[in-house]
């Protein structure tokens, strides 16, 4: 066996409880959709089955399709794992890098591109990529004529640290070579990783780049000058537009998100037993008229997200704990195991001991 191979089984196999001090950060909404929907278009291109693809996930492809409403990190790592797996490619970061462009970070994307200047473009991102993904922190620091370009993890991501800072690399050449036309060789990236077995691959993807492992922090490193330069894609009309809705954005994110995501995250906060719909109301402070036409308008209702939480715990429990059944029925609020298998069974198309046994 190759030591490539032999990387990519201990990363994929790895089957050890992850602790259950990260289940809230896991289980928070926190990543667009776009992103996972671009991972399963290139997979689906490459021949792989979508329902193999989402095998022991609590999201399904039809689903992520058709909600425009944030993923967990734990939906999106188990998809990633998937992939890994079925694809036999460790480095599938570095090909998704090619698809995680510009264009694909919404209003704060755009904005980006349209920005006076180069720094113009970076500081959008700085101030807003948490309407995208809320795990990382992006900060721009200048010294000695150089500038720094600093992606803090805010939650562990485990097995996807690699795949993760690979792709947003894409995004970060991608977003510089459009707005400043630049391929400098004069850029330092540090990933927050050891260096891989298949490095070589990375001197071959990203060859105009000089690149370190097992740093700090996920950094670029550039001249502090391209920041002045004018962006080639420079559009104020386009700018103006993005930064409203940007900040329209990080509004509705300051105050938690969706109304549906703030529910998901009291949900899980709280625990069953569930309140009922009328009680939900109460505690955010409107009739259940107005909840239910709120949640209409972001294409849900309090009882697809009561499942969804339910659902996403199941599978957490199974696949991250030594709970028995009988237990993980108990801290969902099923009356019975046999009830909460019956209705495992519709959400997953399996029993929980087969969900747990994948």
């Amino acid at each position: 066996m190759t030591a490539e191979c032999l990387d990519m089984t201990k990363l994929i196999a790895n089957k050890e409880p992850i602790e259950d001090k990260v289940k809230s950060e896991w289980l928070k909404p926190s990543l667009h959709p776009a992103y996972a929907r671009l991972l399963c278009a290139h997979l689906r291109n490459r021949g792989i089955d979508m329902a193999e693809l989402f095998k022991g996930n609590s999201l399904d492809w039809e689903t992520l399709l058709d909600s425009p409403r944030f993923m967990n990190f734990e939906q999106f790592r188990h998809l990633v794992l998937n992939a890994m797996k079925l694809t036999e490619c460790p480095w599938l970061g570095l090909e998704i890098s090619n698809l995680i462009q510009v264009s694909s970070h919404g209003p704060m994307g755009y904005g980006a591109v349209a920005a006076p200047t180069v720094r113009d473009a970076f500081l959008l991102v700085q101030k807003t990529i948490s309407t995208r993904i809320s795990f990382y922190a992006f900060s721009l620091e200048e010294e000695n004529g150089r500038a720094h370009f600093i992606l803090k993890e805010l939650i562990d991501p485990k097995e996807l640290r690699e795949f993760l800072s690979v792709m947003l690399l894409g995004s970060f050449q991608d977003l510089l070579s459009k707005t400043s036309g630049s391929y400098s060789s004069d850029i330092c990236v540090s990933f927050p990783f050891e260096e891989p077995h298949w490095s070589t691959l990375y001197k071959e993807h990203f060859s105009e780049i000089t690149i370190q492992f097992a740093q700090a922090n996920f950094t670029t490193d550039m001249p502090a000058e391209l920041l002045d330069w004018h962006c080639l894609t420079a559009d104020e009309f386009t700018y103006r537009n993005a930064l409203r809705e940007c900040e329209q954005l990080l509004d509705k994110r300051d105050k938690g998100g969706e109304l549906s995501e703030q529910l998901k995250n009291h949900l899980f906060a709280m625990g069953a037993p569930y309140p009922s719909q009328e009680s939900i109301a109460e505690i955010f402070h409107m009739s259940v008229r107005t909840l239910i036409r709120k949640l209409k308008s972001e294409q849900t209702s309090y009882q697809s997200i009561l499942d969804e939480v339910r659902k996403e715990l199941a599978c957490w429990y199974l696949q991250n704990t030594a709970l028995s059944i009988e237990s993980i029925a108990e801290h969902l609020g099923f009356q019975d195991t046999s009830n909460f298998s019956r209705v495992f069974r519709r959400w997953l198309n399996c029993t929980p001991s087969t969900f747990r046994d994948h």
